[in-house]
């Protein structure tokens, strides 16, 4: 039951992030609650994501859960790409695209592959701000 809850958290963490006023600000915002949760919670963290039991498989109560939190995500992306202010995409690819390099730069610094925290926070600020750039002007387009 820990770790369902755990993921409930991280879901929650997820979840509650508001919409922004542009899709870059929200992007980062949800990026710095999943970085925030890692941190405090590795031990859950690398049992959810990183392998730290062999063939350890979420539940799939777990795994719902998580879904949801994306899915809360892909919606929110959805209504910015319905304002103009993103490329029309699938929303739920888009969100995937967003999560992996988020998580492949939080995994690698709580498995020590950074000299210290700040190298590891200052590679996913560049992570961030590269997903950002990614997603284009945050500005709608011009009634014709």
């Amino acid at each position: 039951m820990p770790c369902i809850w755990r993921m409930y958290t991280l879901s929650q963490t997820i979840g509650i992030v508001p919409q922004a006023a542009n899709p870059h600000t929200y992007v980062q915002e949800i990026a710095w609650a999943y970085w925030r949760f890692a941190l405090a919670n590795p031990s859950h963290y690398a049992v959810l994501f990183g392998g730290a039991i062999p063939k350890f498989q979420p539940s799939a109560s777990s795994k719902q859960m998580m879904t949801r939190a994306l899915e809360a995500v892909a919606r929110i992306l959805h209504a910015y790409m319905a304002q103009g202010l993103l490329p029309t995409q699938d929303p739920v690819r888009l969100t995937r695209t967003i999560w992996a390099p988020l998580h492949g730069v939080v995994s690698l610094h709580l498995l020590g592959h950074f000299s210290d925290e700040e190298e590891a926070k200052q590679a996913f600020e560049r992570t961030i701000q590269a997903i950002a750039d990614s997603l284009g002007s945050s500005t709608p387009p011009a009634a014709l």
